[in-house]
């Protein structure tokens, strides 16, 4: 049988879609299945029994994330494959199908691991998946796939957290993987809501949060929280029934919910939001709330700043630096010790706020690098402010010895480019 170019093919399956906008159901499916079985019917019989996994995928498809969730018989995911498709798979495996399928013109390769799937293909594919299931006798009441899906939205929940966490650490090659998995992490985020799955629906929106935090696409964070508030409840009241994941969901919502606002300008809103949530999250008594507990205390804290209640806001900075450094987060501790010398600086206590932007400097060079060039700026204000000789002699008092002529040169170019 001879095959389509991929070009062909993909442009082939457009003018299929085009065709069919407004058409009858039935006649658009029978059309498109046609279109896919040229293809598909070529192909071997192991990547015919193995593609349909492709079905629960969203736009792109990761080989290294096929392989892992289906190469262990011992592991939750590996076992549900194996019920389903009939075997575990190994890299080489899903490499030879994945190649296979793209020289078929069924998937188009984007890089060494990486595979583009045409819109059409899930839906193709969920029929091919549903006979699969069925034929492995598996559930066969809902063909098969309830299960598997919770399980792949489990490992999604899995790979959001470990990539967020990556964000501190390796933020490049974090940020590359999340941008190439944002269609499935939001496929998955629905998935998770629409189950009230609430803890995946935590995990994967906070590594989306950060990853649209840094790129700089805040709307459609806002929107997300919007959408995750209106699934869980808007009210805790609503939500505390439904479990303690459903109220960690609400919390964390809510917390970005205050975050908005103190961008926005809100401050009265945003200390309105916190108070309640800190409120709720004391009254629980749970350690495992230690950090949420410094997080709402933290964003107090920059409310009572920006409203230079500033006693408040030390207090309130100093409790969530307590608690970050008791659980051994420096990479939030560094963010409230940076406040705090914020604060002594308003209030003109330059001493203070220059021994607060030294430690804050010290931290981030081994656990936010985030916050460098903040304390880089901070301490070139309070290289103007102290002249050249002062700053060196205060900083030598401070921490026991000279200001290294790296460090000085870059708080040097930091207070020149300051002053343009």
């Amino acid at each position: 049988m001879q095959r389509q170019t991929p070009t062909a093919l993909i442009e082939a399956l457009r003018q299929g879609l085009n065709t069919f906008v407004g058409a009858e159901e039935e006649g658009r499916e029978k059309s498109l299945t046609v279109s896919l079985d040229y293809s598909f019917e070529a192909l071997s019989e192991r990547t015919r029994q193995h593609l349909p996994f492709l079905a629960l995928f969203s736009e792109r498809v990761f080989a290294d994330w096929l392989y892992f969730f289906s190469r262990d018989p011992e592991s939750e995911w590996g076992q549900v494959y194996r019920e389903v498709f009939g075997e575990n798979l190994q890299q080489a495996d899903w490499m030879a199908i994945l190649q296979e399928a793209a020289a078929a013109s069924i998937v188009e390769p984007l890089g060494a691991t990486i595979f583009q799937i045409h819109p059409a293909l899930p839906w193709y594919l969920r029929q091919r998946l549903s006979q699969q299931a069925v034929k492995a006798g598996v559930d066969a009441a809902d063909g098969g796939i309830a299960n598997l899906e919770k399980k792949l939205l489990s490992f999604y929940g899995s790979l959001a957290t470990h990539y967020e966490q990556q964000l501190i650490s390796n933020a490049e090659e974090a940020s590359f993987v999340l941008r190439v998995e944002e269609p499935n992490l939001l496929q998955q985020l629905r998935l998770a809501e629409q189950q009230e799955d609430w803890g995946n629906a935590q995990y994967l929106l906070q590594a989306l949060g950060e990853l649209y935090k840094r790129i700089g696409r805040k709307p459609e964070l806002r929107a997300l929280c919007e959408q995750g508030l209106f699934q869980v409840g808007i009210r805790l009241s609503e939500v505390r029934d439904k479990g303690s994941d459903a109220s960690e969901f609400w919390m964390y919502l809510q917390g970005r919910k205050a975050n908005d606002a103190l961008e926005a300008a809100d401050i009265d809103g945003a200390r309105e939001i916190l108070e309640e949530l800190l409120a709720e999250l004391e009254l629980l008594r749970d350690p495992k709330f230690g950090s949420k507990i410094a997080v709402a205390q933290h964003q107090l804290g920059r409310v009572a700043e920006k409203q230079r209640r500033f006693d408040d806001a030390i207090a309130l900075y100093q409790k969530a630096l307590k608690i970050f450094e008791d659980a051994g987060d420096l990479y939030s501790a560094a963010r409230d010790y940076y406040l705090l010398g914020r604060v002594a600086e308003a209030q003109e206590n330059y001493s203070e706020a220059l021994q607060y932007y030294i430690l804050t400097l010290a931290i981030a060079l081994e656990h936010n690098q985030d916050l460098i060039p903040l304390s880089l700026q901070a301490l070139g204000q309070m290289l103007k402010q102290f002249g050249t000789d002062n700053f060196k002699s205060r900083w030598r008092k401070i921490t026991q010895a000279e200001c290294p002529d790296e460090y000085f040169s870059a708080i040097q170019t930091a207070s020149q480019q300051s002053e343009n």
